[in-house]
């Protein structure tokens, strides 16, 4: 673990809560994921625990936190560096959107956005946010009020749009309903430790499962944070504190044997965004049967942490 590298965000308060777990949710499961309706309990997970993920998360952070404002007494004050400023920077409060509560466990009705932009603005000659926003600020005609009107209708109904719900893996649905924190719902029905794993190992496959399970159990308990590393071609990112105030330090694979392939096709990914390797031998003793839960505490895990290299180039 010598080799990890611990590069925080830029603009993270040093003054950071520690990862824990102080709200019970409802959890709904369906499809081999769970999903967590109440927003606030999912954003509490997700901050203060690590846990989960959002769809378009960084269209949804980037949305609700930037807001625009112009100045059309005074259309010189907005000048160029100015406006990079305020888009870097964003408003010092997010913005507030009241969002309708939907059924649990269902698809959100597909919207047709050409239907809620006004005439006005299908008249344009610019269709999207950053084009119309340009269009505004640019310009000091007459229309501007009605741009301006015409574009936050369509950022709203942008806004209505974005699923608000945690999605949690099967990893993180064992490891939270066993400590308690969760409460896994299926069609109705309350799942208890036994009974999830039952019906993961079903739609995972029972030795898959129970390998990244323990794995994911060992990072935790060593203080990782653990999130999906499929962007990497790994099966984890670990993260110091949080994914909130770091970046991560490490991607980690099981590997059953590291081909010199393998190997290599990883360090060139990784070695490109700072990131070390951490090769994970997770081994299942033989006669034990992964379809049951209790057989998790007879899976040995050991790691070997290697830092990336790209051959040929000059590096220390």
């Amino acid at each position: 673990m010598d080799l990890l590298k611990f590069d925080r965000k830029k603009g993270t308060s040093r003054d950071f809560p520690m990862p824990h777990l102080i709200e019970h949710a409802e959890v709904d499961v369906w499809g081999g994921i769970g999903v967590v309706s109440e927003e606030r309990k999912g954003q509490i997970l997700h901050k203060e625990g690590g846990f989960g993920h959002y769809l378009g998360e960084g269209f949804r952070r980037a949305e609700t936190s930037y807001q625009v404002s112009l100045n059309f007494q005074n259309s010189s004050a907005c000048s160029e560096p100015k406006r990079k400023r305020a888009r870097q920077n964003g408003p010092s409060n997010g913005t507030q959107f009241n969002i309708e509560e939907e059924p649990p466990c269902q698809r959100l009705p597909e919207k047709n956005f050409a239907d809620a932009v006004p005439e006005t603005l299908k008249n344009c000659s610019t269709t999207s946010c950053e084009q119309i926003e340009n269009d505004i600020i640019s310009t000091n005609s007459e229309h501007d009020e009605e741009k301006l009107a015409t574009f936050k209708q369509l950022r709203s109904e942008m806004l209505k749009s974005i699923d608000k719900r945690l999605r949690l893996g099967p990893e993180e649905l064992v490891y939270l309903t066993e400590a308690n924190v969760i409460t896994s719902i299926y069609k109705e029905q309350e799942m208890n430790i036994l009974d999830l794993w039952a019906y993961l190992c079903q739609q995972h496959g029972k030795y898959r499962l129970a390998r990244r399970f323990a794995l994911y159990l060992h990072l935790r308990e060593i203080g990782w944070i653990p999130r999906s590393g499929i962007s990497f071609g790994a099966d984890y990112l670990i993260y110091k504190d949080g994914a909130e105030y770091y970046h991560a330090s490490a991607a980690v694979k099981i590997l059953d044997t590291a081909t010199p392939l393998e190997i290599g096709g990883l360090n060139r990914e990784l070695f490109n965004v700072r990131k070390s390797l951490i090769i994970a031998k997770v081994t299942v003793p033989r006669g034990v049967d992964c379809s049951d839960f209790a057989a998790i505490s007879d899976i040995s895990v050991e790691l070997e942490t290697q830092s990336t290299f790209m051959p040929g180039r000059n590096f220390e």
